[in-house]
């Protein structure tokens, strides 16, 4: 169960880089 939640945990972080990531891409490709 704890590696489940600690999973989950490190899914989110990676999406919120993601996110950052596509953001910049997009301010920078402007």
């Amino acid at each position: 169960m704890f590696m489940d939640k600690l999973a989950k945990v490190l899914l989110a972080c990676c999406g919120v880089f993601l996110v950052i990531g596509v953001i910049y891409l997009v301010v920078f490709a402007k």
